[in-house]
């Protein structure tokens, strides 16, 4: 293991343990952002919802048990991030 793994790995089990379970949605219309985003965030443990329009996005924030951690994207067909 590398100097800067070895320094590293303690906060990344922090993030793991802190993220585990933990819902998240990631609206992009952007395919590789929003995979890429998914990816990361699974490693790190949290339960990740994806979706690709603002209007998809706003039915998943507002299910029963919906999200209430989100990245958005600014600019999506359908609703944009800050409607």
């Amino acid at each position: 293991m590398g100097i800067v793994q070895a320094t590293l790995k303690p906060q990344f089990d922090y993030v793991r343990q802190a993220a585990e379970g933990v819902p998240i949605l990631i609206a992009d219309d952007s395919p590789v952002s929003r995979r890429l985003l998914v990816a990361v965030l699974a490693n790190w443990g949290y339960k990740v919802t994806a979706v690709s329009t603002g209007t998809e996005a706003w039915k998943a924030l507002q299910a029963p048990n919906g999200p209430r951690l989100a990245i958005l994207d600014w600019m999506m067909p359908g609703l944009s991030g800050p409607e």
